[in-house]
């Protein structure tokens, strides 16, 4: 029996979800139809898959086999159970996440200011001095922040990138 990782599992019932209806003959998930559903890079996808196929011993086979093959083996060898493959995705949603932890944020600093950026956002006020709604300062500060680490990566990496070619 081969051991998988919890990713592992994730990645394969992702893959194997179209085949749940029924129709053994169904075209596995797309690289990018699983990465969606598990919240991983495409890379990281493939890079996953690369490591099932070495796992089940199916590396050799042509690639258009790989993936129908690879289906095919962990329904086959009990590896998802039937009910994993037939519901629907719902086990992690960081942007859902995300979205909680800064509506609970922005009640707390609406009832207890702070001295700092989210407080700022939390008792903004419209033109005509209404408040916002809970719900649209959360959306603006999640994609503040989503938009923050993304530029924050995007320096850091470019700085490493000046550095090693630039010893």
């Amino acid at each position: 029996m081969v051991t998988l990782t919890d990713t592992q599992h994730r990645i394969l019932a992702a893959l194997s979800r179209p085949v749940s209806g029924g129709d053994r003959y169904a075209t596995p998930a797309t690289n990018q139809e699983i990465a969606d559903e598990v919240y991983l890079s495409v890379d990281a996808v493939k890079a996953h898959l690369r490591t099932l196929y070495g796992k089940f011993g199916i590396e050799d086979l042509a690639q258009n086999q790989k993936r129908a093959r690879l289906v095919e083996l962990a329904i086959e060898g009990g590896y998802l159970a039937r009910a994993a493959v037939e519901e629907a995705p719902t086990a992690h949603n960081p942007l859902q996440w995300l979205n909680d932890k800064f509506h609970a944020y922005i009640e707390d600093r609406r009832r207890e200011p702070r001295g700092d950026v989210l407080t700022e956002l939390a008792q903004a006020k419209y033109e005509d001095g209404s408040t916002p709604d809970i719900d649209d300062v959360m959306n603006l500060s999640t994609f503040l922040f989503a938009a923050g680490t993304e530029t924050t990566t995007k320096l850091v990496s470019s700085a490493m990138r000046v550095m090693a070619e630039n010893p």
